[in-house]
């Protein structure tokens, strides 16, 4: 922020399903000086085992609840980043808001088996000798994030959304704008 003080700087954080460790993490990343907040709810490879990530950001009810955790504390503007890993985004868009998210971000990446290694036999990626799903991203992801801003506009008219997902030159952006 000291070297781009004209430029907004906005910090992605994630943490598990605990209002005090949210709490923790809020603070001390607004002491930083950041402008904005964005709740990674919506990570594939968050951490289900700990209810991070995409665990949170499919089950409204979560995603009410952190987002209204993090109201508690925050001085700064809080974006809730959804995930593309649900049936209708709009849920959890809907629970968002309605705990005070400032924004919505959408999409995180696809949840997604990368392959196969076939000297291993094991799907890919692998981590430390686990094979788990990841999250593919890209061009061929940004029809999929079009219709999910698609159905966030159709359902919260008016509402502060961040459009993301297989943007690569100014046509795809405007794309995302329009909607």
């Amino acid at each position: 922020r000291k070297a781009y003080p004209s430029k907004v700087l906005i910090a992605s954080i994630m943490e598990e399903f605990d209002r005090a460790r949210w709490h923790q993490i809020v603070r001390l990343v607004q002491e930083t000086g950041v402008h904005a907040l964005e709740l990674n709810l919506s990570c594939p490879h968050g951490m289900p085992e700990r209810r991070m990530g995409m665990a949170m950001g499919e089950d409204p009810e979560c995603v009410s609840e952190v987002v209204s955790w993090v109201k508690e504390v925050s001085k700064i503007p809080v974006w809730a980043k959804l995930t593309p890993n649900v049936a209708r985004i709009s849920e959890p868009a809907e629970a968002a808001v309605k705990a005070r998210a400032d924004g919505l971000a959408a999409i995180n990446t696809i949840l997604s088996v990368n392959g196969i290694d076939l000297a291993t036999l094991r799907p890919l990626p692998t981590v430390e000798g686990w094979s788990m799903p990841g999250g593919y991203s890209g061009a061929a992801v940004r029809p999929i994030a079009l219709r999910h801003v698609m159905e966030i506009a159709n359902s919260l008219p008016g509402a502060a959304v961040s459009g993301m997902g297989g943007i690569e030159n100014g046509k795809d952006a405007a794309e995302f704008m329009l909607l």
